[in-house]
């Protein structure tokens, strides 16, 4: 179907795009890599390690032997891939979720701390979509990248009901902030209140997954995010497609 399908052809060359950059590509000091892959996942490259958030793609496991570490927002099938979870933990790496057994000490349901190797990795519970159903459902992880990174650090929102009383223990400036698709109410989380972050990029996500229905029974839609762009209260605000690199290099992403 790759052959005569195209958003199918751009599935496959965005991964293979990603994981041949990820295997070569040398990050200088000071600077960190960041590649988004398909719905909300991104793969992040410093001079010292390599981790996953929310990757989710048919081909994922041959990205284990290049990551340190897998985060995971939530278990929803759009968010994780049990083939790459599996292979993480048969090679010892840590995969940080909620829900996963096998994530041993970086399994939790409660608001975390943790640190591997140079990263600094903060967490906070939050519900699904605003959904009162889905209380404590997400995850969102805040992680600081470390010194020879230049001090990079995103937060990472996954399919979060934005609700500033759930980000307080990720609160504060950020470099990097992954969202969904600018929606209204994603703004607020913005500011310098409690519980809200202050990012130099707001990055929008989650617009093109496949198995979701159509805007509006499901999926967000690219069209109805470039009209919430302006909205968006962040000065840099960025739409990736899947496979592409942005670099973090002296305090600016390009």
């Amino acid at each position: 179907m790759e052959k005569r399908i195209p958003i199918l052809y751009c599935y496959r060359e965005a991964f293979d795009k990603v994981l041949d950059e990820v295997k070569k590509s040398k990050v200088k000091k000071g600077n960190a890599l960041v590649w988004m892959l398909y719905n909300m996942g991104f793969v992040v490259k410093t001079p010292s390690g390599c981790f996953g958030i929310d990757i989710d793609h048919r081909l994922a496991e041959q990205l284990e032997p290049y990551l340190d570490f897998l985060c995971i927002t939530h278990n929803h099938g759009d968010h994780y891939n049990a083939r790459l979870m599996e292979a993480m933990t048969d090679h010892g790496k840590p995969v940080l979720s909620n829900f996963y057994k096998k994530s041993g000490e970086y399994l939790s349901t409660a608001p975390a701390s943790y640190k591997i190797e140079n990263f600094t990795i903060r967490t906070d519970l939050s519900d699904h979509l605003a959904d009162p159903k889905f209380p404590d459902f997400v995850t969102l992880f805040r992680i600081d990248c470390g010194e020879d990174a230049g001090n990079f650090s995103l937060l990472h929102c996954g399919d979060s009901g934005f609700n500033p009383d759930h980000f307080k223990n990720v609160q504060g400036a950020v470099n990097m902030a992954i969202i969904r698709w600018g929606a209204p109410r994603e703004n607020n989380i913005m500011g310098t209140g409690k519980g809200q972050v202050k990012p130099d990029y707001a990055v929008l996500s989650h617009l093109i997954e496949l198995r979701h229905k159509p805007y509006p029974h499901g999926q967000a839609s690219i069209t109805k995010t470039l009209e919430h762009l302006p909205g968006v209260k962040c000065e840099n605000t960025i739409l990736p497609f899947w496979g592409e690199k942005l670099r973090w290099e002296n305090g600016r992403l390009y």
